[in-house]
């Protein structure tokens, strides 16, 4: 590593510069975890650059000691010290992983560096659109439930098992659940509440421990909860879409219970609903998703409160609902799902503004309604929840517009209702 000294000195100072600096704009949880293993890490390197030193100074550069991957060697980038590589000749990563450690720096270890910055996302912190309404921050989708009488209750779930159901307390009934997003960097799913006065409040959870539960005041009732976005390390913030009867459309811009600032998007005409919202072009910005009561659709592209652009995405028959948003098929951008009145269901995978595909997926009774969207088995492609107006409960396992599996695994009195309001 090229540096002034040798690393061995002031390894918890070099640790702590290294955590500071690699570790920005990640949730708690997976900060936390990262900086465990650079811990380990820096302990490792360590037994490492000290064999790799003597080897130097014998000017014999091969390792015979085994590694992780294969074979590694002392590599002499400034002429003076040694750093782990699979070439005796160039830099190359002593682990199987792209170029994440820049000479420049001379922060971290070339262990630590490479597997900070080649750190999958799915093993350091969840999709955040598929991982919705995400309770426990396990990157499974779980389910809110309701009952007619104000009971709430929360299915963690794994698969088609509820790992716990608890029942989390009883909330008067002129309250409803009107979002499920992750609103501070916690990386676990919120609720958000709204009464019939106006009141607007939340529930900030972990898993399904209610950490405090503030009312963030009231909103006159011509303003409605249209539409969520997840909280953004990069933004510092979530999004809590409104709109009001007149067709005004405004944003707020919140980072756990502070509203940082409500700006007013526009006026639409009231013809046009906000029917969904989603990362439509992968750009890491919250989209909203429009249809018109003449079957026009539109998505406005966003960069924070500023609409970039408002495509027509074209028509379609007015028997056709958009019902759901999802990644089905795991690249990154937000599909849209389709049901029509006759019972079939089609999706159409997105590509910004382009319509990738739009198959039909086969025709489902209308006793079953598509309850929400959600990745339900952690592989990072979104999933389909269905409920039977007899309590029956199904999700349909996805990959792409490739139904893997479609099990019925549980049956609920139909006095509890799945909470699905602004929660894809």
């Amino acid at each position: 590593m090229r540096r002034a000294t040798d690393p061995r000195i002031n390894s918890e100072a070099r640790l702590i510069a290294t955590a500071h600096v690699l570790l920005r704009g990640m949730t708690r949880s997976a900060a936390i975890e990262r900086f465990i293993c650079l811990a380990q890490l820096v302990q490792f390197e360590q037994r490492q650059w000290r064999w790799c030193q003597v080897r130097l100074l014998r000017h014999h550069y091969r390792n015979q000691q085994p590694s992780l991957h294969r074979k590694q060697h002392c590599y002499l980038p400034s002429g003076t010290y040694g750093v782990l590589s699979t070439s005796n000749s160039s830099y190359a990563p002593a682990f199987a992983a792209t170029t994440g450690w820049d000479f420049a720096t001379g922060i971290g270890t070339v262990n630590v560096a490479n597997l900070v910055n080649n750190w999958s996302s799915t093993t350091t912190s969840c999709p955040q659109l598929t991982s919705t309404h995400d309770f426990n921050g396990d990157c499974n989708s779980d389910v809110a439930w309701r009952s007619n009488n104000g009971d709430v209750g929360f299915w963690l779930m794994n698969g088609t098992q509820a790992i716990s159901a608890p029942d989390l307390g009883n909330v008067p009934t002129s309250w409803t659940i009107v979002g499920q997003r992750p609103l501070n960097d916690s990386g676990y799913a919120d609720v958000i509440w709204r009464n019939t006065s106006g009141d607007v409040a939340i529930w900030l959870m972990n898993g399904t421990q209610i950490l405090s539960a503030p009312d963030l005041g009231n909103v006159p009732i011509s303003w409605t909860i249209v539409g969520t976005g997840p909280y953004s390390a990069s933004n510092g913030y979530a999004e809590v879409f409104w709109r009001n009867t007149d067709g005004d459309v405004a944003v707020w811009l919140i980072n756990g219970t502070q509203i940082l600032s409500a700006p007013d998007l526009g006026n639409v005409p009231t013809s046009w609903s906000i029917v969904g919202t989603g990362d439509f072009a992968g750009t890491g910005n919250t989209d909203i998703l429009w249809r018109n009561a003449d079957g026009d659709v539109a998505i406005w592209f966003m960069n924070g409160t500023q609409v970039v652009s408002a495509p027509d995405l074209g028509n379609v028959p007015t028997s056709w609902s958009i019902v759901g948003t999802g990644d089905f098929n795991g690249d990154g951008k937000t599909d849209v799902l389709w049901r029509n009145s006759n019972g079939d269901v089609a999706i159409w995978l997105m590509n910004g503004t382009q319509i990738l595909s739009g198959p039909d997926l086969g025709n489902v009774p209308t006793s079953w309604t598509i309850a929400e969207t959600g990745g339900f088995n952690g592989n990072g492609k979104s999933d389909i929840l269905w409920r039977n107006t007899n309590g029956d409960v199904a999700i349909w396992f996805m990959n792409g517009t490739q139904i893997v599996s479609g099990p019925d695994f549980a049956n609920v009195p139909t006095s509890w209702a799945i909470q699905g309001t602004n929660a894809d």
